[in-house]
Formats: structure tokens, C-alpha cells, sequence
């Protein structure tokens, strides 16, 4: 359930590595600087070592599993990935073990075992709990048994490992406690980030509605007002009623293609006796702004240079290979204007058939 409503609401599916910074800058730096300083710890504790080589091997190991615990995609873990994950613990002791002096000359020399045991604690945290034990438990085994045949006893072993086992049971309670109680907080998150988004839209939209009324009611008034008096229009006042019309027009069916400018040009086009025509069929609404600048810039062109027959402009509807047109038709011939959904402009002239164009 909790997943579902994470998936409806951030629309992907949640990821605890969201939750805990594991894919940020700052999460993936962390992780190269303890992969660094384990590497220094290793090449700074080669008393007794016979083949340094191996160590770095083991080392390798180590970091590919930690990068895997970082960026291997899925929440939890994926099975399979998680199963060798684990088995990289066992593997990468076994290397270190095998060049180990007998007893080990420091500390230092068992630098592996925080190594293995970050990365394990981490697959707990992204939810492969099992895999996680799995690897720890024969990794200990492995570490009991190498004491066993070099004749430190099973105690001396399981002493080298028992404090491994500790920030695996924190991290196993983590897993079952903490991570349902991250995820509802970030599902929350989401969900008050969308209505968020939600309201900044619906506020939006209320005030460019009170916009386009107040725009509405400037426009109209006076002609209404004349209307209503019951006076006589002048041809001019009726020309005037034709235009504010066509412009009232424009802002419904064309929205998309209208600005100040194009308002401007089409009136004045209309007022040379140019039929303007401005359609908006929603392709304009995912793409970037400048794009529809570019799509206006080319209307605006043809307006300005129009002196007789008609104009008509269109927004294509979303997914066309075309996201506008301006069909131009006059006494010299037909040109349409083509702008992709990549802003790029072509052109063509000849013979258009208003229904194709339009199509």
C-alpha cells in the first residue's frame, strides 16, 4: 500500500537511498574517501605479507561491493545482486586471510573486516537483510576456520569477528523498524509537495483568469455600453465589434500563439482586410518557452508582411511530428511554415490544401 501511494505521488517508486543520501555528491564522495583511506590502511599494514598484489585484489572486491550497495538500481535490493554482494565478503577475506602472517603482526592487518562490514550494513538498510547475514555468517565462519587450521583456536576466530556482528543487528533493526517509518515521511513529503504544486497551479490559473476577465471587461466595455444604450453603431463601431471579436477570439481558441505583439500585428492585418485564423490544439504546453517564442516570431513576421488574403497559425496537438504551422495564402502564391518539436524552422511553397494544412 505504502508503495502504491509512494509511486502515485512522487511518480517513481520510492528508494531509501533518497531518504539516507545515498545519491547525493556529498553520500558518493563519502563512500571514494573510505575506500581510499581503507586502501591506506591495507598498504600501510603489509608486515608479514607475502603477495601485496592479492591484498589489493581483495581491496577491489571490496569497493566494486560498496559502488554495488550505491548504485545498483532497486528498492530492495534485487536477489541476485544481492547474493553476490554477499559473497563478496567470504571471497575477499579469503584473499586477505591467505597472506596474513600467523598471528597477525597488528590491527591494522584486519582492515578488511570494518570494509565488508560498512557495505553489509548498507545492503540491510536497502532491504536484503538476509543476503546481508548470509554474507556476514560464512564470512565469519571462514575467519574461525583460517584461526582453526593455523593453530589460534576457534576463539581466537570468532573473537576477530564477534564485534562485526554488532552494527549488523543495528542495521537489521533499522531494516524492519525504521525504513517503513522513512518511507511513509517521504511518501508525506511527496504528497505535500504535489498538492503544493497542485495549489501553486490552481492560484495560477485563477489569476490569469482574472487577468484575462479584468483584459475582457476593458476591451468591451465602452462597445457594450454603446450597445446597450440603444444607439445606433457607426460602421466604424461595427468594424470595432468585428475586431474585438476576432481578438476575443484569438485569446480562446489560440492562446498558445498569443501575445501583446501578435494581438497587435493580427489586428492591424485584419484592418488591411487579411482573414486571420489562430488555433491552439495543446502541443505547446510540455515544450520550452523559447520554442513558442520562435513559433510567435514567425507568425509575427508573416502578419507584418501580409497585405491580403489569409493567415492561419496552428499548434498541433501533442506527439505530432510538427509542433506549429502558418499557412499563408495571398495573390503571390501559398508558403507554409513549419516549426518542429526541436524549434527548428522549415518552409515550403506551392500549392497547400487548406485541409492538409489543418490536418
Amino acid at each position: 500500500m505504502t508503495a502504491q501511494r509512494s509511486t502515485l505521488a512522487a511518480g517513481r517508486r520510492w528508494d531509501v537511498r533518497d531518504a539516507t543520501g545515498m545519491r547525493t555528491t556529498f553520500g558518493r564522495m563519502l563512500a571514494v574517501v573510505f575506500c581510499a583511506v581503507q586502501l591506506a590502511q591495507a598498504l600501510n599494514s603489509t608486515d608479514g605479507i607475502r603477495h601485496v598484489w592479492i591484498i589489493v585484489v581483495a581491496w577491489v572486491l571490496l569497493s566494486g561491493a560498496v559502488a554495488g550497495v550505491m548504485l545498483l538500481p532497486g528498492d530492495p535490493l534485487p536477489l541476485q545482486s544481492a547474493i553476490a554482494l554477499a559473497f563478496t565478503a567470504p571471497i575477499a577475506s579469503v584473499l586477505v586471510l591467505s597472506q596474513l602472517p600467523v598471528p597477525v603482526a597488528h590491527a591494522g592487518q584486519l582492515w578488511f573486516h570494518p570494509f565488508l562490514v560498512a557495505y553489509l550494513v548498507f545492503m540491510c538498510v536497502r532491504g536484503a537483510v538476509g543476503c546481508a547475514w548470509a554474507g556476514m555468517l560464512i564470512q565469519t565462519l571462514t575467519v574461525i576456520a583460517w584461526a582453526s587450521m593455523t593453530g589460534q583456536g576457534v576463539v581466537v576466530g570468532f573473537a576477530l569477528t564477534a564485534m562485526n556482528l554488532v552494527p549488523l543487528l543495528m542495521a537489521t533493526f533499522f531494516a524492519y523498524k525504521v525504513r517503513p517509518v522513512a518511507r511513509a515521511i517521504v511518501v508525506l513529503c511527496d504528497e505535500a509537495n504535489q498538492r503544493a504544486a497542485q495549489q501553486a497551479a490552481a492560484l495560477a490559473a485563477s489569476d490569469e483568469r482574472d487577468r484575462g476577465l479584468a483584459e475582457v471587461d476593458r476591451l468591451v466595455r465602452p462597445i457594450m455600453e454603446r450597445i446597450a444604450s440603444g444607439a445606433e453603431l457607426t460602421l466604424e463601431e461595427q468594424a470595432e465589434c468585428l475586431l474585438l471579436d476576432a481578438q476575443l477570439r484569438d485569446r480562446i481558441r489560440g492562446s498558445a500563439l498569443v501575445d501583446e505583439r501578435v494581438i497587435e500585428l493580427a489586428r492591424a492585418a485584419r484592418q488591411r482586410g487579411v482573414t486571420v485564423t489562430l488555433l491552439d490544439d495543446g502541443g505547446a504546453e510540455a515544450q520550452p518557452e523559447h520554442y513558442i517564442q520562435t513559433v510567435r516570431a514567425q507568425l509575427c513576421a508573416a502578419l507584418e508582411r501580409a497585405r491580403s488574403g489569409s493567415i492561419t497559425a496552428r499548434v498541433h496537438p501533442p506527439g505530432r511530428e510538427v509542433l506549429a504551422t502558418v499557412l499563408v495564402q495571398d495573390t503571390e502564391g501559398e508558403r507554409l511554415i513549419e516549426v518542429d518539436p526541436q524549434g527548428r524552422v522549415g518552409a515550403s511553397e506551392g500549392v497547400v490544401e487548406p485541409a492538409e494544412a489543418g490536418a
